[in-house]
């Protein structure tokens, strides 16, 4: 089973696929859910062929292609899915370049989930801001609620301030302290190697 349709398996791969392949149902979805209903679906579909590690070019050949058309058919399986009882709340992530690389995936993204009965946002979000982490972790956002049975607004989390490395770990115990546990150990590096990490400048590690 598999969540690429025959087509999408072929460009993906260079060649058909084996013997007793079948492309993944809505019913197989259900299934996979263990037959409950969901109230909120999260997805994020691979993002390789929308990364910024992947030039341009190889971007826009079949096979890429074929794997950035998985968000686009993820979106479909999980509507068809649960069609006659509607998932409240859809939360799909992914990079950020996904709204260039792969609009013409979105605006059709956009067009299933209004059919099937959303009000669909696009946005973008950064998880340090939002969890006050030591990390800018910037991504693409989009946020579907069922407007018969979800009726009230979505509102986004409010940005928080990012930390610095250092607020952090001045926060926590040396290693090797037994408050620490086993997992916070000083490892058992070559002086050399000390040496060098102590001549790192900040900021340009």
């Amino acid at each position: 089973m598999d969540l690429f349709t025959r087509e999408q398996y072929t460009a993906f791969n260079g060649a058909e696929p084996p013997a007793g392949w079948r492309e993944a149902t809505p019913a197989d979805v259900r299934a996979a859910a263990g037959n409950e209903h969901p109230h909120c679906v999260f997805i994020s579909s691979p993002c390789k062929g929308a990364s910024g590690l992947l030039s341009e070019k190889l971007s826009r050949t079949p096979k890429y292609q074929a794997l950035n058309e998985l968000t686009l058919r993820c979106v479909w399986l999980m509507c068809e899915a649960w069609k006659d009882d509607p998932v409240e709340l859809i939360v799909f992530e992914n990079v950020l370049r996904l709204q260039t690389r792969g609009r013409h995936l979105l605006d059709q993204i956009g067009q299933i989930l209004r059919h099937y009965g959303y009000a669909v946002n696009e946005t973008t979000h950064d998880c340090g801001e939002i969890g006050e982490l030591a990390q800018s972790r910037k991504r693409f956002l989009l946020v579907a609620r069922h407007t018969a049975k979800a009726p009230a607004f979505l509102y986004e989390p409010e940005k928080r301030r990012l930390q610095g490395v250092g607020t952090l770990l001045g926060r926590m115990s040396l290693p090797g302290e037994e408050a620490t546990g086993p997992m916070h150990r000083i490892p058992s590096l070559q002086w050399k190697t000390w040496v060098r990490l102590a001549f790192v400048e900040a900021g340009s590690d």
